[in-house]
């Protein structure tokens, strides 16, 4: 990912897992940036159901939202019970999904990772975190 919150296949990927958390919607909320004083700069809410043709559908707010890069996101769903945050600014960006324990077969079955992508994850750990795997 990097650079944007979502491209088309990263938001499906999110939304086939949404969907099977019976959530009804979730919200985008972005992160506070110096000129805003403290608050953050757009909090949005969308049916879970939503395509991905009427999520980018609002030109401006859609580019600002969905495409620009340097912004920190949170994205929650309506259960409360799993997030995500999308960090675009870092010299890495962050895509970090979360999720309480009687989500992780859903997440880890909609999110599964290949031998490559994981060896690839690991380059970037600190070796403390590589003995664990």
């Amino acid at each position: 990912m990097g650079g944007c919150l979502f491209h088309q296949d990263d938001f499906e990927q999110l939304q086939s897992a949404i969907q099977c958390t019976n959530d009804t919607y979730f919200v985008v909320i972005q992160n506070t940036q110096d000129f805003t004083q403290g608050e953050p700069m757009f909090k949005m809410k969308f049916p879970v159901n939503i395509s991905w043709e009427e999520l980018i559908s609002g030109n401006y707010i859609s580019s600002v939202l969905f495409e620009m890069n340097y912004n920190e996101y949170f994205v929650f769903g309506s259960s409360g019970k799993w997030g995500k945050y999308s960090a675009t600014e870092h010299e890495y960006p962050l895509d970090l999904i979360g999720f309480k324990p009687e989500y992780s077969t859903i997440f880890n079955e909609k999110f599964r990772q290949s031998k490559e992508e994981q060896e690839n994850i690991r380059k970037y750990l600190s070796s403390n975190y590589n003995q664990q795997f």
